[in-house]
């Protein structure tokens, strides 16, 4: 782009609105130069010479770009349907785009030139793209704005707003032959305006549509109105009302009304041209403006002017395109609201809700099966289960060669009741060929002859696909959401005989799905019985458990030999100061966490980068810091990679929102959450082991490696060149296979990644995989169908809604501050035995030789295990071994039947005695009667290390989940739950930080005054505080402080009102 003190600008279309916006940039825009206009038709350019000498003109939008090579800025006021064609090819030439509203009438579409702009970006950051929406630059609809987020009127609860065109017939008579429909057309302005006012990220909870063609009917022939309304539903509570007309008599009227909760804002409330009151003989009236540009003229002309600053200096644009293709999108739900008179609902995700319903046996059923003879595309719900469907795929799109069918004879001569299908006229035609969406004409005799029998009683044969003959099973007329559950239970004996009649002469074979009435539903789940693993509705989760796996595997790994590499730096150093650096690089990992998480966490919520980018990073991160731990020489470079691995890895958080997100009902959370401790439990018993076997391996295996210079130079880079690796499998599957989670991005394109794993996939099933499949196509997966019997959301959960942020001073409660300090206990003395375990299972036998210690049991004595690395990894992994079964068996069984609470404070009881046992390993005689400094050995001591162990980590199991559970409910308002989870991960991490670095400390000056087990009865005491804490401790409900205007459908009314702020 070329550095001129002037934008250069070209307007392609100079049309009504075009020549307007030819004529601010020509004229009233200092620093704008207007080089250029373009129009197809002549007519529209010898007006723009008139009016503009000096400026280009082209016939040919494309030869306008090829022709000048300053211009630098292009706008799109053309005919709508080439806004996003135009704006793309000016993107593509590193041009900034104005473009007029709307980017599309097609949300597709528009999403395109988003899409193209994202990737337009990338080559020309300093690109600017805009969708004008003139009232945003308007002075009053701005100074409202100020008056609202200003918070002096309180919370906007209501917006109303309108827009009004002058009555002209002669103009919308060739207005309607491109236009996209009055809400499109007309409200959009409105639109964007309940979006700015309420919000960006405001989700829609319903939209419905409603109009009239009052005056000008030839707008039916378009299936357009003339007057609509719209009413929009946010999840947030808050709600917009819309109207738009074509009928106005005095002019222009685009009025807008701010209710808020202390009072409201109007805008343009009485519509005038200017300040003149006219007083006559009829009474007092005022000029009215006669359309849209004499309303808000000068509200173009600052758009203009601000556009032309932001290309030229650089700056953030007020109006956003993702803004831009909200609108258009809620433009056309509400469009398609008011053609088909239907209400659309949304879940909390932004996803449209459908609602499962019955089959109508008549006339439309019969034309509606005969479609799908044709392959005409539609979609036909199966009513007995309403989370499957079945999908015809659209002409011309590929079909199986032959598929099953049936013909049924259909009757509609029976008086009284509902027309049925004869099933003793059923017969079967088998493999019938089907050929480009149509039936091969061989077929037609046979037909022909079917339909020459629709004279008959029974009337007319239909042909049906033999996967969709149960559609047939349903001779009532449902025309309302349709349950499954209901149906069956009012199903009558003869309904039931009739199907079974149906179905031995349709299906003889048993091969179709049973009838909604004849099947028995399975029966509800008792309420404390846990789900099954294999009853998990979706399996993302496992690309997200394989990255979980990173973290305790490399923490691990480096725990089995950390001791001795460190002793390796510097041999000379004694065994206490060893142990204070083993504990500084243990923390080291932890505190650069707890620096950067919340950063993660904010890139994660971003729509810029995304759940997927920040597990990715972290995986990275952690990959490339293992590498360097590896090949480090010193303690310090040991440090230096093990805090950046720390400060790139923010895996944890995410992967429990991406989980959260995946796994939206709550009956499967129980089993989901469990995947992350179990899977930490996989890494640290893979971890040691491997550590244990790889770490130098020249000392370990010299008959085969002594002699490899590589191994003597870098004795501990092999365990870490493996866990580097799996680290990058990890990630490379993240790439491939997880799907973004971010509501934001999930209607986006799919990143490079899964794009390339979605190929690979397809390919390895037709590959290996592919086999012929017998009778019809396939049915769509059902945990991609969004349905919702009965209007239920698809997640069954009690709606919270609230409409006020409670203070932050306010959030601390005696219970949110007695459960933090219970989490903050947990994590020091969880993360000190975690980080100290391995130092003392590795630290020398007291050896009296040596020692100037004698010991005096019970509390004076001094030594480790003196356990070789290899030892080092089987004791860690019989601690991840036992955690896992305590995980798979016991936890859900106990948790469920005892609730959280008490699980809870039960496995507190288990730490102190654990800890007070640990320094007693030293003195377990070993079996073998090895003197002193042998490490200890023999079964004696091995149970003794199991026995501590299943303490420790029977304590863990219950303790970990049960306290982010309690964290989570601990939340006194809805309002600052994602607060009181950020501060809990900021505990936690601070505590890990802490614990171990001062354990380390006291371990190494216990081990100096002959007193190993100073550090361990310490962490006992830490662990009988976390007992007392614990009884301060109640499981919430997550909104213990209620304000004015929450509402809970799971509490009533009185309830409700006695409890507003109640407990303020």
């Amino acid at each position: 782009m070329s550095n001129s003190p002037k934008l250069h600008v070209a307007v392609a279309g100079v049309g009504r609105m075009g020549l307007r916006h030819a004529e601010h940039f020509h004229k009233l825009v200092a620093d704008a130069d207007l080089i250029a206009v373009s129009s197809p038709v002549q007519a529209e350019l010898d007006a723009a010479k008139e009016l503009l000498p000096h400026v280009r003109t082209y016939l040919s939008y494309d030869e306008m770009l090829n022709a000048e090579p300053q211009l630098q800025a292009v706008v799109i006021a053309s005919a709508v349907s080439v806004h996003a064609e135009q704006s793309i090819k000016a993107m593509d030439k590193g041009l900034h785009v104005l473009c007029e509203k709307p980017l599309s009438p097609s949300p597709e579409i528009s999403q395109q030139v988003l899409d193209a702009y994202r990737k337009s970006i990338k080559k020309y950051p300093q690109q600017k793209v805009m969708c004008g929406f003139s009232r945003r630059f308007d002075a009053s609809y701005r100074d409202a704005y100020q008056q609202v987020v200003s918070g002096d009127l309180g919370r906007l609860a209501v917006f109303r707003s309108q827009t009004c065109d002058l009555l002209n017939p002669a103009f919308f008579a060739g207005y309607l032959k491109h236009a996209a429909g009055i809400f499109i057309d007309t409200s959009i302005h409105d639109v964007d305006l309940a979006l700015w006012f309420l919000g960006h990220d405001s989700v829609v909870k319903s939209i419905s549509a409603a109009g009239v063609t009052a005056v000008q009917q030839d707008m039916l022939d378009h299936t357009d109105r003339d007057n609509a309304m719209a009413i929009i539903e946010f999840h947030d509570g808050k709600i917009a009302q819309l109207y738009a007309s074509r009928m106005m008599a005095a002019g222009q009227e685009d009025t807008t009304e701010l209710i808020c909760t202390k009072g409201k804002a109007t805008v343009n409330a009485q519509p005038q041209t200017n300040l003149v009151n006219i007083h006559d003989a009829t009474g007092i009236r005022r000029q009215v403006p006669g359309d849209y540009y004499g309303r808000f003229r000068e509200a173009f002309i600052t758009e203009a002017q601000e556009f032309t600053d932001c290309c030229l200096n650089d700056k953030e644009l007020s109006v956003k395109l993702e803004g831009a293709l909200k609108a258009v999108t809620i433009c056309c739900l509400l469009q398609e609201s008011l053609i088909s008179g239907k209400k659309l609902e949304f879940d909390e995700s932004g996803r449209r809700l459908t609602r499962a319903t019955g089959v109508k046996i008549g006339s439309k059923f019969i034309e509606e099966l005969d479609r799908i003879n044709q392959c005409i595309r539609g979609i036909y719900i199966h009513p007995s289960i309403p989370t499957l469907d079945a999908e015809i795929p659209p002409q011309g799109a590929e079909i199986p060669s032959r598929v099953t069918c049936k013909i049924l004879r259909y009757r509609s001569d029976m008086p009284g009741s509902a027309n049925r299908l004869d099933p003793t006229a059923s017969a079967k035609i088998p493999d019938l060929p089907i050929q480009g969406g149509s039936r091969e004409p061989g077929h037609e005799a046979q037909l022909r002859q079917s339909d020459e029998q629709s004279e008959s009683a029974w009337g007319k044969e239909i042909l049906v696909p033999a996967y969709l003959i149960h559609l047939c099973d349903n001779d009532s007329d449902h025309s309302g959401p349709h349950d499954p559950r209901s149906r069956h239970n009012e199903a009558t004996q003869e309904t039931d005989d009739r199907n079974k009649a149906v179905r031995q002469v349709a299906d003889p074979d048993g091969v179709l799905p049973p009838s909604p009435t004849s099947t028995p539903l399975p029966p509800e789940p008792k309420r404390n019985e846990p789900v099954a693993w294999s009853d998990l509705p979706q399996k993302q989760q496992l690309f997200i458990t394989l990255a979980r796996m990173s973290e305790p595997l490399v923490q691990s790994t480096l725990q089995a030999y950390m001791f001795y590499q460190l002793k390796w730096f510097d041999p000379d150093l004694p065994d206490s100061t060893i142990s204070a650096q083993a504990g500084v690089l243990h923390a080291s990992f932890t505190a650069a966490q707890f620096v950067t998480a919340m950063l993660w966490g904010r890139v994660a919520d971003s729509p810029r980068a995304g759940r997927k980018t920040v597990l990715l990073i972290g995986l990275c991160g952690t990959s490339l810091s293992c590498l360097g731990f590896g090949f480090a020489t010193s303690f310090w470079q040991a440090l230096v990679f093990r805090t950046i691995g720390g400060a790139t890895n923010g895996n944890v958080g995410v992967m429990r929102t991406m989980i959260s997100e995946i796994i939206r009902e709550k009956k499967y959370q129980s089993r989901a959450f469990l995947l992350l401790p179990m899977t930490f439990n996989c890494g640290i018993i893979l971890g040691p082991i491997m550590g244990g076997l790889l770490s130098d391996p020249a000392g370990s295996y010299p008959g085969l490696f002594g002699s490899v210079d590589f191994f003597i130079k870098y004795p501990y880079a092999t365990p870490n060149i493996i866990s580097s690796v799996f680290l990058a499998i990890a990630a490379l599957a993240v790439w491939l296979g997880l799907e973004e989670t971010l509501d934001a991005l999930r209607d986006y394109p799919q990143d490079v990644g899964s794009r390339i794993g979605h190929r690979l996939a397809s390919f390895v099933r037709r590959r290996f995989f592919s086999r012929n499949t017998h009778g019809g196509y396939a049915a769509i997966p059902t945990e991609d169908v969004e349905l919702a019997p009965d209007g239920e959301p698809v997640t069954k959960r009690p709606v919270r809604r609230y409409t006020q942020r409670l203070p932050f001073r306010r959030m601390f409660t005696r219970n949110v501050t007695m459960t933090f300090v219970a989490n903050f206990l947990l994590g020091i003395h969880i993360g000190t035995f975690n980080s100290l375990w391995f130092v003392f299972l590795s630290t020398p036998v007291w050896n009296p030789e040596k020692s100037e210690h004698q010991p005096h049991l019970p509390f004076l004595f001094t030594g480790g295990l003196g356990l070789p690395p290899r030892s080092v990894g089987l004791a860690m992994a019989i601690l991840g071994f036992i955690g896992i079964n305590l995980q798979l068996f016991l936890y859900p069984r106990i948790s469920g039947r005892f609730g959280t609470t008490k699980a809870w404070r039960f496995s507190l009881f288990c730490f102190p005695i654990a800890y007070f046992l640990v320094p007693y390993l030293s003195v377990v005689p070993s079996s073998d009667s090895s003197p002193p400094p042998s490490p200890k050995g023999g079964i004696l001591i091995w149970l003794a290390i199991c026995g501590v162990l299943s303490i420790q980590v029977l304590g863990r199991t219950f303790a970990i989940p049960s306290q982010t559970i309690l964290i989570n409910n601990c939340s006194p308002h809805p309002s600052v739950l994602g607060t009181i989870h950020g501060l809990g991960q900021s505990v936690s991490s601070a505590a890990r930080t802490v614990g171990p670095m001062i354990g380390g400390v006291i371990y190494g000056f216990g081990l100096n005054k002959g007193v190993v087990g100073l550090v361990w009865w310490i962490l006992s005491c830490i662990g009988i505080c976390g007992i007392l804490a614990s009884l301060f401790v109640k499981e919430g409900d997550g909104h213990e402080i209620w304000l004015e205007g929450d509402e809970d459908e799971t509490v009533p009314e009185a309830d409700r009102t006695n409890n507003v702020e109640a407990r303020h």
